[in-house]
């Protein structure tokens, strides 16, 4: 098989995948992906929902932006072709406020995952909050243009 019939190969195996994701609620995957990352490192207790219903209705409540840059869902996904991002970058990400705590309503937000990076458990909310509208906000506007 050619690069070019494994590329195409590939594009549809996307496609067909992302077909699949779209047809469910986000908050719904997004929960069971959380459930499942945490029941494999062995933090269950982390999980702090009532349950899954709560979790979906927490997601759909936010508003679909970086708690910390700004930058809408959207132009992720439409930065994504222009810059090639990797597929795990493209939605938004959950993100503990404070890491020493659980994903409960009130600990954490959506974010982009630039920002859930270089937050990691080094920056706190408030810092990383700083950075991003000082230096990744204006890469993010920039993009914005050319997208």
């Amino acid at each position: 098989m050619g690069i070019i019939q494994e590329l195409e190969e590939e594009k549809r195996y996307i496609r067909e995948y992302l077909r699949k994701w779209r047809k469910q609620k986000r908050g719904h995957n997004v929960f069971e992906q959380l459930k499942r990352r945490l029941k494999y490192s062995h933090k269950e207790e982390f999980l702090l929902f009532g349950d899954r219903e709560d979790f979906i209705q927490w997601y759909e409540d936010q508003k679909k932006e970086c708690s910390y840059c700004e930058i809408p869902e959207n132009l992720i996904l439409k930065t994504q072709k222009l810059f090639n991002i990797r597929k795990k970058s493209i939605y938004l990400e959950l993100d503990r406020k404070d890491n020493t705590k659980g994903y409960s309503r009130e600990n954490i937000v959506l974010c982009c995952s630039r920002c859930n990076t270089i937050k990691s458990n080094f920056f706190t909310e408030n810092e990383m909050k700083e950075i991003a509208i000082e230096y990744i906000k204006p890469r993010w506007e920039n993009y914005k243009r050319m997208a």
